[in-house]
C-alpha cells in the first residue's frame, strides 16, 4: 500500500504525504493519520494502510472514535504481509513463511465495533462510489478494500542492488 500510494497518488504539496519511507514501519498509517488530522483539523486526511499494518495498531480505532477524529481510512486487504510475501516469492524461492493473513477479521465489523462507520469494496466497479462515500462522510469512516493476494508492487529493488538495477515486473 505504501509503495502504491507513493507511485500513484498526487499530493497538493510534498508535506501532504506522510510516509515511513523505506523503514518498513508496519502500523505507521493509522497513528500517523490521527496525528495529521489533529495537526490540521481542516484538512481532509486519508490514511491508506494494509491489513498487516493495521493489525499492529488496530486499537487506535478506539482513539479515532473516542475523540471523534473524522479520519478517512482505506484498508487494502490482500490477506498477506504483501511486501514480505513478494520478497519471499522472488528472492527466497517461494518459500513462504508467516505471510498468510487469511484468518483476518472482518474489518467492517471490527470498525463498527469501535463505533466507526465502515463498508467493503470487493469489486472494481464499487471503487468510484466507495471513494465518493469515503470522502463525503463527515465523521470517521473505513473502507475495507479487498485486493488480489498475489498482486506485486513494481518496480522493486532487489536486495544488495542499487536503484539502477531495479526489477520491473508486470503491473
Amino acid at each position: 500500500h505504501q509503495m502504491w500510494v507513493a507511485q500513484h497518488c498526487e499530493f497538493s504539496r510534498p508535506s501532504a504525504h506522510l510516509t515511513s519511507g523505506g523503514l518498513g514501519a508496519m502500523g505507521y498509517g493509522l497513528p500517523a493519520g490521527i496525528g495529521a488530522k489533529l495537526a490540521d483539523p481542516d484538512a481532509c486526511v486519508v490514511t491508506i494502510t494494509g491489513d498487516g499494518g493495521v493489525m499492529m495498531n488496530i486499537q487506535e480505532l478506539a482513539t479515532v472514535n473516542r475523540f471523534k477524529i473524522p479520519l478517512k481510512i482505506v484498508l487494502l486487504d490482500n490477506s498477506r504481509l504483501g511486501m514480505v510475501r513478494q520478497w519471499q516469492e522472488f528472492f527466497f524461492e517461494r518459500n513462504f513463511s508467516e505471510v498468510d493473513l487469511s484468518d483476518n477479521p472482518d474489518f467492517v465489523k471490527v470498525a463498527e465495533a469501535f463505533g466507526i462507520e465502515a463498508f467493503r469494496i470487493d469489486h472494481k466497479d464499487q471503487v468510484t462510489d466507495g471513494l465518493k462515500r469515503l470522502l463525503e462522510t463527515d465523521g470517521p469512516i473505513l473502507a475495507h478494500v479487498i485486493i488480489n493476494p498475489e498482486d506485486n508492487v513494481w518496480p522493486l529493488v532487489p536486495p544488495g542492488k542499487n536503484n539502477s538495477e531495479m526489477m520491473e515486473g508486470s503491473r
